[in-house]
């Protein structure tokens, strides 16, 4: 299923490019199957604490979240903030 911007409503949508960045011109749902040649852009967030060493000097913190136990995927799961951009 493939849709415009103009449709978007509750589900989550991602849009598709070639591997060298180039938008396909399409929006498909985030779980939707993948096709060979398409490729998502995604970004992942670690946040480190104030207080941990830095880089090489020691053991950090990290900040992590935990999935809601409602989440259709990976529930209760701990993870790093990140998505499709």
């Amino acid at each position: 299923m493939e849709t415009t911007r103009t449709d978007l409503h509750e589900e989550e949508y991602r849009e598709v490019f070639t591997r060298d960045g180039i938008s396909q011109g399409r929006i498909v749902p985030k779980h939707a199957p993948v096709n060979e040649g398409d490729y998502f852009k995604q970004i992942l967030v670690i946040l480190k604490t104030k207080d941990s060493p830095a880089a090489g000097e020691g053991v950090g913190k990290y900040i992590m979240q935990q999935r809601s136990l409602k989440a259709k995927y990976y529930a209760g799961m701990w993870d790093a903030t990140g998505g499709s951009v």
